[in-house]
């Protein structure tokens, strides 16, 4: 039987675009200005403009990927523990003036606005059919939380995060419009940017076998050749594995590779025993412990307002996913692209209406606190 949908409101095109165009002013404003005030932290490297901020970090790695592919040295880090749809889509699009720097910029807030887009469209699609605790509006309040995240500055840089997010919303909208070539390929090139991008092969099925909170609990489908879209996401990681093991004889190289940066899955707790937050200065522990309560607190709410059992399941994949990874100092980051985050919190600012404009003023001056520290390099990946 054919699902129906309701219409969904016009997409606010304008007012989203003033989101997303207001928070990136306030990260190029913060940022320009302090690199011109305030002393340079000991990982600064480069020149005090705001260019050389956009391939700060792993944004180097990233930039040498797309200007000349992968290499390996063993015992070395490596570009291998980085994915390569997003430099590819970099490399590819290198031609325009100014090369592999501006074509990644353009990419990664081409990307981020298409996901504000399509965070919104979820959202109200969900709010919508009148079975969800989701009301017209939370759309706009996801939006405004991914936007003036405490750390979406990464959004913006020569990082795949926005790229990632991108992809994962438009294989969940196109599974729930039951677009399932489109989810599958989304899905795809989604485990080519991001080991976490296999997952997606999961809430794929739920959507479907159509599995849902009410009775009928699931629906068997009409035909079963359509299922073969939804493990697309386990052949992009396939892909990657056949590369690395055509090119250097490791099909699995950047698990080797990534342990070298300490990732490696352990239990969930690890990283935040003592031992291994007294590594870390005293801010940046609360910055870790902070992130990651928040996550877990939001990802309760949302199974607590049963949301979509299909974005809860990604969501909470995501979540075991990022804080097993035994990455503490990467923890703020990774948690930024797990979307059903944001869907919660914007039910709770709905029910705290009367906080949520100052909500969101505080969420911006830590974004603006993160991106300086970022810019001028203090310790912040």
């Amino acid at each position: 039987m054919t699902e129906t949908r309701p219409a969904l409101p016009r997409t606010p095109w304008l007012e989203l675009a003033f989101i997303f165009l207001g928070s990136r002013l306030l990260i190029t404003l913060v940022c320009a200005l302090s690199l011109t005030l305030l002393a340079k932290g000991e990982f600064f490297r480069g020149e005090a403009r705001f260019a050389s901020v956009l391939t700060n970090w792993d944004g180097t790695w990233f930039k040498a990927i797309a200007d000349d592919g992968y290499s390996y040295t063993k015992g070395e880090y490596s570009k291998v523990a980085f994915f390569p749809f997003y430099p590819l889509l970099t490399g590819l699009t290198g031609f325009i003036p100014g090369g592999t720097l501006i074509s990644g910029f353009l990419i990664s807030n081409l990307a981020l606005f298409g996901a504000m887009v399509l965070l919104w469209k979820l959202v109200e699609g969900e709010a919508a059919e009148g079975d969800s605790p989701l009301i017209a509006g939370d759309g706009t309040r996801a939006a405004r939380l991914l936007a003036f995240g405490p750390v979406s500055f990464f959004f913006s840089l020569l990082y795949s995060e926005s790229t990632f997010l991108f992809l994962i919303l438009a294989s969940i909208y196109a599974a729930r419009r039951r677009c399932w070539p489109i989810a599958g390929i989304a899905g795809f090139a989604a485990a080519l940017t991001r080991n976490a991008g296999v997952l997606l092969a999961l809430p794929l099925l739920m959507e479907y076998f159509h599995i849902r909170w009410r009775a009928p609990f699931f629906t068997l489908p009409a035909s079963w050749l359509r299922a073969a879209w939804c493990f697309l996401p386990v052949g992009g990681l396939g892909a990657w594995a056949l590369y690395l093991h055509f090119k250097f004889n490791n099909g699995w190289l950047f698990l080797e590779v990534q342990r070298a940066w300490g990732r490696k899955l352990n239990w969930p707790w690890v990283p935040f025993e003592r031992d291994m937050l007294h590594n870390f200065p005293v801010f940046h522990q609360w910055w870790f412990v902070g992130h990651a309560l928040t996550a877990v607190l939001l990802m309760l709410v949302g199974i607590a307002l049963r949301l979509r059992p299909s974005i809860l399941a990604l969501g909470t994949c995501m979540l075991l996913l990022n804080l097993s990874a035994n990455h503490l100092e990467a923890i703020p980051r990774l948690l930024s692209v797990i979307f059903p985050l944001y869907i919660a919190g914007a039910w709770l600012l709905r029910r705290c209406s009367a906080a949520e404009s100052s909500f969101i003023a505080f969420s911006a001056g830590l974004l603006a606190l993160s991106a300086v520290l970022f810019a001028n390099g203090y310790w912040f990946t």
